[in-house]
C-alpha cells in the first residue's frame, strides 16, 4: 500500500433508518464548484446539502446518527481523496 494508505474508489455508506430500510448512498464531488453531496443510489436521488470536504459530509452523517433521522450507517469502499485510516478518525470524533 502507498505511503498515505489512499486507495482508488468511492466512498460508498449504507444507511439505515429506524424502520430498517437500508440505503446505498455515495459522496460524489460536484464539478460544478468542487464541493460534495450525497447520492442515494437506492432512491435515485442527490442531496441538496453541499459540503466543502468530505470530511464535513462524514461529520454531518454522524450528527445525522445523533439526532435520531436515521439509526446508523456502515463505510463501504474508499474515496481517492481520503484513506480508511482518516475516515474512521473521523467517524470516531
Amino acid at each position: 500500500m502507498s505511503k498515505n494508505n489512499k486507495e482508488a474508489g468511492s466512498l460508498r455508506l449504507i444507511v439505515k433508518t429506524h424502520d430498517g430500510e437500508e440505503s446505498v448512498v455515495v459522496v460524489f464531488k460536484n464539478e460544478s464548484d468542487n464541493t460534495y453531496s450525497f447520492v442515494n443510489l437506492t432512491r435515485e436521488r442527490i442531496c441538496s446539502s453541499r459540503f466543502k470536504t468530505i470530511e464535513e459530509a462524514i461529520y454531518d452523517m454522524n450528527n445525522q446518527v445523533r439526532n435520531g433521522l436515521i439509526e446508523s450507517y456502515t463505510v463501504r469502499g474508499n474515496h481517492p481523496e481520503l484513506s480508511m485510516d482518516e475516515i474512521v478518525q473521523i467517524i470516531k470524533e
